[in-house]
C-alpha cells in the first residue's frame, strides 16, 4: 500500500466515524502513517545498500578470481623450480656399508 492509498484509506475512516470520533482517533491515525512512511523510506534506503552491495561483492568476485589464478599459477612455476635445483639424498648417501653414519 502506498502512502497516498493509505492517506486515503485514513480520510475515509475519518469520515465513517464521524467528527467527534475522529478528533480521538486522529492522533492515533496519524501516527500509523508517520509510521508507515518512515519503514518505507527504510525499506528503501535498504534496497538501495544491497543492490550496491551486491555491485561491489560481484567486482570484488571478479579481482579475486584474477588474483587467485594469478598466485596459483605462480606458485606452480615456483614449486617446479624449487624441486628441480633440490639434490636428492638417499639413505645410501648418508651410511656407509657398515652400517655407520657418514660424517662429511
Amino acid at each position: 500500500m502506498t502512502k497516498e492509498e493509505l492517506e486515503k484509506l485514513i480520510s475515509e475512516i475519518k469520515e465513517k466515524i464521524g467528527e467527534e470520533n475522529s478528533a480521538l482517533v486522529s492522533e492515533n491515525l496519524l501516527s500509523i502513517v508517520a509510521d508507515k512512511v518512515t519503514a518505507l523510506e527504510e525499506l528503501e534506503k535498504n534496497k538501495k545498500e544491497i543492490e550496491d552491495l551486491k555491485k561491489r561483492n560481484e567486482e570484488l568476485l571478479k579481482v579475486n578470481g584474477s588474483l587467485f589464478q594469478k598466485i596459483g599459477f605462480e606458485e606452480k612455476e615456483e614449486k617446479s623450480d624449487s624441486d628441480e635445483d633440490e639434490e636428492q639424498i638417499t639413505i645410501d648417501d648418508l651410511i656407509d656399508e657398515k652400517g655407520d653414519i657418514i660424517d662429511e
